[in-house]
Order: C-alpha cells, then sequence, then structure tokens
C-alpha cells in the first residue's frame, strides 16, 4: 500500500507539509471507498456519513466537541477531489488530505493516516507541526463543521504504475471562535 498525506497549516500559517511512506501492512476496515449511495437516517452518503462519524467519535477523546456536516464545504472537497490532481487547494478553509492505492486503502485507513499522528504530538509543547499537522485539524477546537469526500482516482494521476486505482480523500472545515468565522 501506498499513501500519501498533507494538512494545511492552522489560520496563522500558510505553508504546508507532505509525507509519503510505503506500507505493506494493511488496516482491516469496514468502510466503503467512494460510495454514493444515501444513508436513509440522515440523507449523507455512505462515505459522508463515514467521515462524520470517524471525525466525531475521535474528537471528544481530546476535548472537542462534535462537529456537523456542511453541503458546501463538501462540494469545495468534491470539486478537489475530482480534480485527481494531488495537492492543496489553499482555499478560504482548513483542508486535509489523503490518498492511496492498494492493501486494502480505504476512507478508514485514510483518516487512521490522519489521526494516527496523535502518538507523535507534543503535549509538554502544544501548537501546530508538520508531523502532527493532519491529527491538529481534526481535533482543532474551533471547528464546528466538516464536508469531505472520497473519489476514485485512475493509475498514473496521483500514483502511476500500481495497474489500480487510488483513492483521494478531501477533508474541509469550518472553524469559529466566539461566533465568528476562522479561516
Amino acid at each position: 500500500m501506498k499513501t500519501s498525506s498533507a494538512s494545511s497549516k492552522p489560520p496563522t500559517s500558510s505553508s504546508t507539509s507532505k509525507s509519503t511512506s510505503k506500507s505493506t501492512s494493511s488496516r482491516k476496515t469496514t468502510s466503503s471507498t467512494a460510495s454514493a449511495s444515501p444513508s436513509p437516517s440522515t440523507g449523507l452518503t455512505t462515505d459522508q456519513q463515514n467521515f462524520l462519524d470517524l471525525h466525531n467519535s475521535f474528537r471528544p477523546h481530546y476535548g472537542a466537541a462534535t462537529v456537523t456536516w456542511n453541503s458546501t464545504l463538501a462540494s469545495y472537497a468534491a470539486s478537489a477531489a475530482k480534480t485527481c490532481v494531488y495537492g492543496h487547494t489553499h482555499g478560504p478553509y482548513g483542508e486535509n488530505i489523503a490518498a492511496g492505492v492498494g492493501g486494502g486503502y480505504d476512507l478508514t485507513a485514510g483518516f487512521h493516516s490522519w489521526s494516527d499522528e496523535s502518538q507523535k504530538y507534543n503535549y509538554s509543547d502544544p501548537g501546530y507541526s508538520d508531523a502532527t499537522g493532519h491529527f491538529t485539524q481534526i481535533v482543532w477546537k474551533a471547528t464546528t463543521q466538516i464536508g469531505c469526500a472520497a473519489q476514485k482516482c485512475a493509475d498514473g494521476t496521483i500514483f502511476t504504475g500500481y495497474g489500480q486505482d487510488s483513492l483521494y480523500l478531501v477533508c474541509k472545515c469550518f472553524r469559529t471562535l466566539f461566533g465568528h468565522r476562522l479561516s
């Protein structure tokens, strides 16, 4: 399995981070990949509900409130993902991106590539670092809404030579502080 992930820094910074690693292990999951089937209870697709559930089950462990789904953010995320060009949009919202191919890479594995950075976080010196940018993006307490997308991309777009589609994940987040929007 080959993966890449990157997070845009908090609003006070303009640079980005990117890390790439190869792995032969795979994570057993029950998540779908780029599914468009609607979820009867909420009107969200299966993937949208999975993104929301993953965020909302992880955030409380770090004192962050649950988030709600924002269809405008999801639309921005889908537009970015559909390009199958790996990289940040540098738009007005916080952003995590990840891509992987092979070995059972799916939405849950992509999310865990972000959340697993919690193991590297320096709780004695809190703040942003390139090594933990995805994690801090997920648990940012001012984040109130997210919108994410998963897109299958042909071999040769994000990754080349694997003979199979890759999965490109994009999550956008909306932050507020004392009722004022932070980008």
